[in-house]
Protein backbone atom coordinates (compact mmCIF):
# COMPACT_ATOMS: atom_id res chain seq x y z
CA UNK A 1 0.00 0.00 0.00
CA UNK A 2 2.68 2.45 0.53
CA UNK A 3 3.99 1.24 -2.60
CA UNK A 4 1.15 2.67 -4.21
CA UNK A 5 0.98 5.96 -2.29
CA UNK A 6 4.40 6.76 -3.63
CA UNK A 7 3.76 6.14 -7.06
CA UNK A 8 0.50 8.17 -6.70
CA UNK A 9 2.67 11.32 -5.48
CA UNK A 10 5.39 10.58 -8.30
CA UNK A 11 3.57 10.61 -11.27
CA UNK A 12 1.84 13.75 -9.47
CA UNK A 13 4.68 15.69 -8.94
CA UNK A 14 6.31 14.52 -13.03
CA UNK A 15 2.61 15.75 -14.28
CA UNK A 16 3.52 19.11 -12.28
CA UNK A 17 6.63 19.70 -13.71
CA UNK A 18 4.93 18.60 -17.06
CA UNK A 19 2.85 21.08 -17.03
CA UNK A 20 5.17 24.03 -15.33
CA UNK A 21 6.89 23.44 -18.70
CA UNK A 22 4.32 23.72 -20.91
CA UNK A 23 3.31 27.61 -22.21
CA UNK A 24 0.11 28.47 -20.57
CA UNK A 25 -3.22 29.16 -22.79
CA UNK A 26 -3.51 32.66 -22.09
CA UNK A 27 -6.94 33.08 -23.74
CA UNK A 28 -7.53 36.70 -22.61
CA UNK A 29 -10.93 38.37 -23.37
CA UNK A 30 -10.12 41.69 -25.02
CA UNK A 31 -11.38 44.85 -23.08
CA UNK A 32 -11.42 48.22 -24.56
CA UNK A 33 -12.89 51.04 -22.59
CA UNK A 34 -14.95 53.16 -24.88
CA UNK A 35 -15.16 56.40 -22.65
CA UNK A 36 -13.82 59.32 -23.75
CA UNK A 37 -10.54 59.85 -22.23
CA UNK A 38 -9.35 62.70 -20.42
CA UNK A 39 -6.34 65.30 -21.23
CA UNK A 40 -4.40 66.39 -18.78
CA UNK A 41 -3.37 69.60 -20.13
CA UNK A 42 -6.84 70.41 -21.28
CA UNK A 43 -7.71 70.14 -17.24
CA UNK A 44 -5.02 72.21 -16.28
CA UNK A 45 -5.94 74.95 -18.48
CA UNK A 46 -9.49 74.50 -17.19
CA UNK A 47 -8.95 74.56 -13.52
CA UNK A 48 -5.50 76.20 -13.23
CA UNK A 49 -6.43 79.86 -12.81
CA UNK A 50 -9.25 78.77 -10.46
CA UNK A 51 -7.71 76.38 -8.01
CA UNK A 52 -4.88 79.41 -6.85
CA UNK A 53 -6.87 81.12 -4.69
CA UNK A 54 -6.93 78.38 -2.14
CA UNK A 55 -4.38 76.43 -0.65
CA UNK A 56 -7.15 73.12 -0.36
CA UNK A 57 -8.41 73.78 -3.74
CA UNK A 58 -4.62 73.50 -5.37
CA UNK A 59 -4.10 70.87 -3.10
CA UNK A 60 -6.77 69.21 -4.25
CA UNK A 61 -5.70 69.73 -8.11
CA UNK A 62 -2.75 68.84 -7.56
CA UNK A 63 -4.06 65.23 -6.59
CA UNK A 64 -6.36 64.98 -9.06
CA UNK A 65 -3.33 65.37 -11.62
CA UNK A 66 -1.88 62.65 -9.50
CA UNK A 67 -4.32 60.22 -10.11
CA UNK A 68 -5.13 60.27 -13.62
CA UNK A 69 -1.94 58.35 -14.95
CA UNK A 70 -2.77 55.89 -12.25
CA UNK A 71 -6.09 55.65 -13.98
CA UNK A 72 -4.29 55.35 -17.47
CA UNK A 73 -2.55 53.14 -16.36
CA UNK A 74 -4.80 50.44 -15.17
CA UNK A 75 -6.89 50.91 -18.48
CA UNK A 76 -4.33 50.15 -20.27
CA UNK A 77 -2.68 47.13 -18.69
CA UNK A 78 -6.34 45.69 -18.35
CA UNK A 79 -6.37 46.23 -22.05
CA UNK A 80 -3.47 44.43 -22.70
CA UNK A 81 -3.93 41.39 -19.86
CA UNK A 82 -7.90 40.86 -19.90
CA UNK A 83 -9.83 41.29 -16.45
CA UNK A 84 -8.49 37.34 -15.87
CA UNK A 85 -5.52 35.92 -15.31
CA UNK A 86 -4.30 32.54 -15.29
CA UNK A 87 -1.99 31.40 -12.43
CA UNK A 88 0.94 29.35 -12.89
CA UNK A 89 -1.26 26.20 -11.14
CA UNK A 90 -3.86 26.84 -14.14
CA UNK A 91 -6.56 28.56 -11.95
CA UNK A 92 -8.34 31.57 -13.56
CA UNK A 93 -8.10 34.71 -10.89
CA UNK A 94 -9.21 38.12 -11.57
CA UNK A 95 -6.94 40.95 -12.33
CA UNK A 96 -6.01 42.69 -9.86
CA UNK A 97 -5.82 46.17 -11.79
CA UNK A 98 -9.44 45.81 -12.19
CA UNK A 99 -9.58 46.61 -8.44
CA UNK A 100 -7.07 49.72 -8.31
CA UNK A 101 -8.78 51.16 -11.54
CA UNK A 102 -11.86 50.84 -9.56
CA UNK A 103 -10.35 52.50 -6.74
CA UNK A 104 -8.59 55.73 -8.44
CA UNK A 105 -11.62 56.25 -10.05
CA UNK A 106 -13.60 56.72 -7.29
CA UNK A 107 -11.11 58.66 -5.96
CA UNK A 108 -10.83 60.70 -9.03
CA UNK A 109 -15.04 61.40 -8.97
CA UNK A 110 -14.54 62.18 -5.18
CA UNK A 111 -11.65 64.81 -5.24
CA UNK A 112 -13.36 66.41 -8.38
CA UNK A 113 -16.84 66.35 -7.02
CA UNK A 114 -15.47 67.67 -3.70
CA UNK A 115 -13.12 70.84 -6.07
CA UNK A 116 -16.23 71.47 -8.27
CA UNK A 117 -18.29 71.97 -5.21
CA UNK A 118 -16.02 74.00 -3.41
CA UNK A 119 -15.65 76.43 -6.48
CA UNK A 120 -19.46 76.94 -7.09
CA UNK A 121 -21.77 76.82 -9.66
CA UNK A 122 -20.17 80.24 -11.46
CA UNK A 123 -16.41 78.79 -11.66
CA UNK A 124 -16.79 75.07 -12.86
CA UNK A 125 -15.41 74.41 -16.07
CA UNK A 126 -17.32 72.25 -18.73
CA UNK A 127 -16.70 68.63 -18.52
CA UNK A 128 -16.42 68.65 -21.90
CA UNK A 129 -13.81 71.16 -22.38
CA UNK A 130 -11.03 68.71 -20.96
CA UNK A 131 -12.11 65.15 -21.96
CA UNK A 132 -10.92 64.02 -25.66
CA UNK A 133 -12.66 61.70 -28.23
CA UNK A 134 -8.89 61.05 -29.52
CA UNK A 135 -6.89 58.19 -28.98
CA UNK A 136 -3.65 60.59 -27.65
CA UNK A 137 -4.03 62.07 -24.28
CA UNK A 138 -1.09 63.23 -23.41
Amino acid sequence: MAGDRTEYFKMAKRNQRAAAKEPHKRNAEKIEFIGKKINIKKFEEAYRDKVKDSATKFYIYKNILDIVPLITACKNFLEQKGAFLVGTTGTVKANPAQKELRENTKAFTGLLKELDSMLGADDKPDINSWLDDEEEDE
